[in-house]
């Protein structure tokens, strides 16, 4: 499917595979796109994508817990 489109395309469909954590689906494709054309990405652009990767995951985890407590009461 993603061999006819573009990369600016592609990151439309990332964020729609989960909801919750899309940046980090769409953080994926872009780490692929630049391992494949060999671009260096500064150490600041590294920091802001793990602190933003962890920041979506601790709120995916958040969510869960809250549900789970929820569905679980009688």
């Amino acid at each position: 499917m993603c061999e006819s489109i573009t990369y600016q395309q592609i990151i439309h469909l990332t964020d729609r595979m989960d909801y919750l954590s899309a940046h980090i689906n769409n953080e994926v494709v872009c780490l692929a796109v630049e391992k494949a054309l060999e671009v260096e990405i500064p150490d600041r652009i590294k920091v802001i994508r793990t602190i933003m990767s962890e920041l979506t995951r601790i709120q995916s985890h958040q969510l869960w817990w809250l549900l789970s407590e929820w569905i679980s009461v009688d």
